[in-house]
């Protein structure tokens, strides 16, 4: 695979967001470190403009590809909900302290913006206590965040995402399921 000289890093590539985000950076001619948690399962879904790996070899990639090539920006989709665990260990580290990497990787290697995605649950005005875990570490991240860019002079960016939905979005998401429970009421 032949790199650009610019480059972005997008976590939680493989997930909803991050596949169609992919094929719009592609169309654009921009190319990718895409980080996954499953680097053989989606090498096989080869783009020609990016490179897979995992967040266990993510420094080493970067290092490497610094030599002829430049990071431009970090795009972080990754997130945990805490719906599937109820490790508090495993929410803080995918939320706090895997985007934190990223910033230090972003403040290194002189990116020019971090964008940060959380979704409407981490809004102050909401207090979903089932959420508690995701929305603490979401707005403690958010806020690290925007401190530590404005010390080193990069451009953070916390974008809050909604209801998104679309082409390949999974059967059980909320807006497939309303979609095809009135489908069923048609029949």
């Amino acid at each position: 695979m032949t790199f650009l000289k610019e480059y972005v890093i997008v976590s939680g590539a493989s997930g909803f967001i991050g596949k169609h985000l992919l094929e719009a950076l592609k169309k654009s001619g921009i190319s990718v470190v895409a980080i996954t948690r499953d680097v053989i399962k989606n090498n096989s879904n080869a783009l020609a403009n990016v490179r897979w790996c995992s967040w266990d070899n993510i420094e080493l990639l970067v290092e490497e590809l610094s030599i002829d090539s430049a990071l431009i920006g970090i795009i972080h989709l990754a997130t945990e909900y805490g719906h599937k665990t109820s490790s508090l260990i495993n929410i803080e580290d995918a939320n706090v302290i895997k985007p934190l990497k990223l910033l230090d990787l972003a403040i290194k290697y002189r990116a020019d913006i971090f964008l940060n995605t959380d979704s409407f649950f981490a809004k102050k005005d909401f207090n979903y206590q089932h959420m508690r875990p995701y929305i603490i570490t979401k707005r403690h991240f958010d806020e690290i965040g925007h401190y530590y860019a404005n010390m080193h002079d990069i451009s953070f960016v916390n974008m809050r995402l909604e209801h998104v939905y679309g082409p390949g979005d999974g059967e059980n998401k909320f807006i497939p399921y309303i979609i095809d429970c009135l489908n069923k009421k048609q029949s």
